[in-house]
């Protein structure tokens, strides 16, 4: 899974499809080489673009609205800014660098999805949460600390909400 920098859910046992489709729809964006991951976990597919992630989500957000048949099995994509070993120290020392986004003002949650993994999410949050003075704000925040594990593979992102991709949100707008 080393190179990720995305994930992607979907239906459960649908991940080889989802996959073929999300490929699909990168190359209609201009990446022919796009590379997906199938995981050991029900609904998960990682992948790799040669693209910037944040803006594959924003096109996939614009393609469901305009052409939602052509969204079936992609359910949410989520860029991945950095990747580590499934370890708490090495999670916080890697999120450390990203953080410098988050402006003085500005509200922040921690997200962390935890599959096949014995890290315990409270102590990541903890963690996280302990490295910035911002008001946390669980319901609107203005940027997701996302912190997505898959038994030794950890992927960190933070993220604008919107950035995340969900083709139920953009099919309903």
């Amino acid at each position: 899974m080393k190179g990720a920098n995305f994930l992607l859910t979907t239906y459960r046992g649908r991940e080889a499809e989802a996959a073929r489709e999300i490929k699909e729809h990168l190359a209609r964006l201009g990446d022919q080489a796009s590379k997906t991951f199938l995981t050991d976990v029900n609904g998960i597919v990682l992948g790799n673009t040669s693209l910037d992630p944040l803006q594959v989500s924003e096109n996939l957000d614009s393609l469901a609205k305009n052409e939602p048949w052509n969204m079936r099995l992609v359910l949410r994509f989520i860029p991945i800014e950095t990747e580590v070993e499934t370890s708490l120290e090495q999670i916080v020392k890697m999120v450390k660098p990203l953080l410098s986004k988050i402006k003085a003002d500005e509200s922040f949650r921690v997200t962390v999805e935890s599959r096949h993994s014995t890290l315990d999410k409270n102590d990541v949050i903890k963690k996280i949460a302990a490295l910035i003075d911002n008001k946390v704000d669980l319901e609107n925040p203005d940027w997701i600390v996302l912190v997505e594990t898959i038994g030794n593979w950890t992927g960190i992102s933070v993220l604008a909400p919107e950035k995340i991709f969900s083709s139920t949100k953009s099919k309903r707008s």
